[in-house]
């Protein structure tokens, strides 16, 4: 009887652990159980509440919200374990067929009305207590409006807390907080490749006591009325670019970077940044930062 006992706990342990490919589709006609392109989940929710650690969630091309209905706080929670990847066209095999520039899959906040903030997403994405086995690539996040003071003003497309995820192949476009309207990265490690952060307001990446790298990330017409329209350094944080770019972003101090921890950006490029007061590129508060090589900043203030 004993035995019997042991192999039923093992066989559940077996069970528990396989890894699954869940697939959406917002098009899908067949059983919408996410068991393949054409059974594809049509909602994201189900499929992020069907997955468990190991599985991967593909998400085909198409428009996706953290609702059907009008409740602004609900957004897509992302769990440990999981990679998350979307661009896809809806018959690949695997991740290396995909073309994400082409087939986007995008996560809207517009809940509502067209013409109106009031009513969309406060946060499109949370992501919580995750560790580095958490893959986030290939979507395109736009039109939060986090309208909120103080500490509920905390990021607009993306909310993340305590988590050393991987951030890559993704577009943030035309999202509002009253800080990070892109990203707010809080007590987290993150690593972010090739994305590209365009017209989010106010300051596209805030950082809290946060350690991101920034590896080919492009920001392009971000804005603050506060300092740093693209990005900048916060309560203990430190910042690592490589690669990226830095297009017309606007603040009140340093137009692309406003840092109070430090930065060190290598081989990256600013260009017509500009700010009303100081530092039309960079401005440093306290702590160090380090441009190398000495870029040609191009930017005003």
């Amino acid at each position: 009887m004993h035995t019997n006992n042991v192999a039923l706990c093992l066989l559940f342990l077996s069970g528990s652990v396989s890894a699954d490919i869940i697939y959406v589709d917002d098009s899908a006609q067949g059983t919408n159980d996410g068991t393949g392109w054409a059974d594809a989940f049509t909602d994201l929710q189900s499929a992020l509440a069907a997955s468990q650690a190991g599985d991967q969630v593909w998400v085909a091309e198409g428009v996706y919200k953290p609702t059907n209905g009008t409740r602004r706080r609900t957004a897509f929670e992302l769990a440990d374990g999981i990679r998350y990847y979307g661009g896809f066209a809806g018959h690949e095999t695997s991740i290396a067929e995909r073309n994400w520039r082409k087939h986007r899959s995008i996560l809207s906040g517009n809940l509502a009305d067209e013409g109106k903030r009031l009513d969309n997403s406060i946060h499109i994405v949370r992501a919580v207590g995750l560790s580095d086995d958490v893959v986030f690539d290939g979507f395109t996040l736009t039109r939060a409006y986090n309208n909120h003071n103080e500490e509920e003003g905390r990021g607009g497309g993306m909310y993340v807390e305590g988590s050393n995820m991987v951030i890559s192949n993704c577009v943030f476009r035309r999202n509002y907080a009253g800080g990070g309207g892109a990203i707010w990265f809080q007590d987290s490690t993150p690593t972010l490749v090739d994305c590209r952060f365009i017209g989010n307001k106010h300051r596209a990446v805030n950082n809290n006591n946060s350690h991101p790298m920034m590896r080919q990330c492009t920001f392009v017409r971000n804005s603050s009325l506060a300092d740093g329209g693209a990005t900048g350094t916060f309560n203990g944080s430190t910042l690592t670019c490589v690669a990226c770019v830095f297009d017309r972003n606007s603040g009140r101090d340093g137009g692309a970077y406003f840092g109070v921890g430090q930065a060190a950006f290598y081989d990256c490029s600013f260009m017509e940044n500009s700010c009303n007061e100081w530092g039309g590129a960079v401005y440093q508060f306290t702590q160090h930062v380090l441009l190398e090589p000495i870029p040609k900043l191009g930017s005003y203030g």
